[in-house]
């Protein structure tokens, strides 16, 4: 008997010591999904992700993918928003990756497998005068 139970004890510590490794990495993961851009003006853009483990955030971003800018949030949540608002110019392309820290000091990054994600700030140049006209004939309702 006391040969079977070491035996069930060895195989028991074999599997735990092969299974612990996977635990914990599932455990600590953080992952960072949903990533998209919402309200866009001439100044600001505000990005939003997710999270699955509530963690502060950061979002680096620039007019080439050396980026730049950061701006970032310190509250620990899983649903993160941050507006890039420093040294954003009109009717402009942006790159930005965006990167998630949680309270374990797990960092997760994602900046869409190295092509960055991106933003176009809108238009506010307004057109030119328009010069030249003539009014030729009028009516009650068109000229």
């Amino acid at each position: 008997m006391t040969s079977k139970f070491t035996d069930f004890v060895t195989v028991f510590l074999i599997q735990l010591v092969l299974t612990i490794p996977f635990y914990t990495t599932n455990v600590y993961s953080l992952t960072i999904s949903d990533v998209k851009v919402t309200k866009v003006t001439a100044s600001t853009a505000v990005i939003e992700w997710n999270t699955d483990t509530a963690a502060n955030g950061k979002v680096k971003y620039g007019q080439t993918t050396s980026l730049g800018f950061t701006q970032r949030h310190e509250d620990f949540v899983v649903e993160h928003s941050v507006t890039a608002m420093s040294g954003i110019n009109s009717d402009t392309t942006y790159f930005f990756s965006v990167e998630s820290t949680d309270a374990n000091g797990t960092i997760a990054v994602n900046n869409n497998s190295g092509s960055f994600f991106t933003f176009r700030t809108s238009d506010i140049t307004p057109p030119p005068q328009v010069t030249g006209l003539k009014a030729v004939s009028t009516t009650s309702d068109s000229v």
